[in-house]
Order: structure tokens, then sequence, then C-alpha cells
């Protein structure tokens, strides 16, 4: 999974829309679209506000951290780390209704 889509992910089960998080992280609706639509990396510097911001649990913290590290790594080497990401948690990142993270 990869950040965008594990944050849009957090904002549908908050029923989030991006001006909410744009609010709550303090930024423009425009630089949230960006990240979320992959035109721009996530800001690694901000991952907490964006774990508060999306009242995100330990572990939905922790991938979303895990997953915008990845997302800044280049093009191969993104694509192996994603692999091995997923094959660590078994497909799931954070926690879900149904689903936990592996640790």
């Amino acid at each position: 999974m990869r950040f965008t889509a594990f944050a849009k992910d957090l904002m549908r089960r908050r029923r989030l829309r991006q001006t909410d998080l744009a609010q709550r992280l303090r930024v423009s609706q425009p630089f949230v679209s960006a990240v979320l639509s992959g035109k721009t990396k996530p800001p690694l510097a901000a991952m907490a506000a964006w774990g508060t911001a999306l009242k995100a649990s330990a572990a939905e913290r922790q991938a979303l951290i895990d997953l915008a590290v990845i997302a800044w790594a280049p093009g191969a080497s993104r694509r192996r780390l994603e692999a091995m990401y997923a094959a660590h948690t078994g497909g799931h990142t954070g926690e879900t209704s149904n689903t936990r993270l592996t640790e």
C-alpha cells in the first residue's frame, strides 16, 4: 500500500474531506490534494501532525510514517520497499475493523 492510498482510506473511515484535513493541518486544501494525488511527496517532518489530524491509532501513525518514508525513495528502490513492507505487514497497514498491523 502507498501513503496516498493509506491516507485516503483513513480519511474515508474518519469521514474527513480534504478541506477538513487541510484545516486540521493548517495548510491549504490544494497542498493536501497534491500530497494525496502523489504530485507532492508527503512532508516527513509533519507526519506526527498528519497522524493527529487523521485521529490515527499508534499502529496507523507508524504506518503513515513508514509509508511516507518509502514514498521518498527513488523509483526502483521504492518499489522494492513497498513490496517488502507489504510482505512484512501481510498487506495490512494499521488497524481496521478486522485486522491489525503485524509486528
